[in-house]
């Protein structure tokens, strides 16, 4: 796979992140404002799981783009 196709899919697992913990956190500040803070705590850990795997991602994407991976079937 070239490299454009790296940055290409670290740039859409970036969006992918930014949208989601978005969501989570409009939920999040939702559920508090209506009372239910035990509930609350949902989005809040699924932003930490959204966070740490997509991270995850894109370090992996930058090692196979700068190691030059090739990904054949």
């Amino acid at each position: 796979m070239s490299n454009a196709t790296w940055l290409k899919l670290s740039s859409e697992t970036l969006n992918g992140m930014m949208v989601a913990v978005l969501l989570a956190t409009t939920a999040s500040l939702f559920l508090i404002s209506s009372g239910m803070h035990e509930t609350a705590i949902i989005p809040i850990v699924s932003i930490v799981v959204v966070m740490v795997i997509g991270f995850a991602l894109v370090k992996a994407f930058e090692y196979f783009r700068v190691e030059d991976t090739l990904l054949t079937a």
